[in-house]
């Protein structure tokens, strides 16, 4: 099976839920909370991308991936809109919440996790909820 977009020789295992997927990076992933979905906008993976996050950027939801565990440390510098943050462990489990982060803020998270949710949108989710990604 090859990926229609970049021609990989070997099928792309989706890297949340498991099934054979196409790439990542040619698609907008959704995350669902029971029977919510929230889309992914943008994946940020690189540190580039990671440093620059919603600044200067229109109202949409990214997913960080951390290649290993780490506290988060978060500014809302130059990013015009309150967000909330969903952080979440190496099984996609939500560890943490903060809801409202305003603009001009700082914010550390209190966990390790190797994902982060940013989005302006309000997410009805808690702790301990398994993200699933489809």
């Amino acid at each position: 099976m090859l990926c229609r977009k970049c021609f990989a020789a070997t099928p792309h295992i989706g890297e949340f839920s498991g099934k054979v997927t196409p790439h990542a990076k040619h698609i907008n992933p959704l995350v669902l909370f029971g029977l919510m979905e929230i889309k992914i906008d943008k994946r940020c993976e690189t540190l580039p991308n990671q440093m620059q996050g919603l600044m200067f950027s229109k109202k949409r939801t990214l997913l960080f991936v951390f290649k290993k565990p780490r506290r988060i440390s978060l500014h809302n510098f130059f990013v015009f809109f309150p967000i909330n943050l969903i952080f979440l462990d190496d099984e996609k489990r939500v560890i943490e919440i903060r809801k409202n982060f305003l603009p001009f803020t700082l914010y550390a998270s209190k966990v390790w996790a190797s994902y982060l949710i940013e989005t302006p949108f309000d997410i009805d989710a808690d702790v301990g909820e398994k993200l699933l990604l489809s």
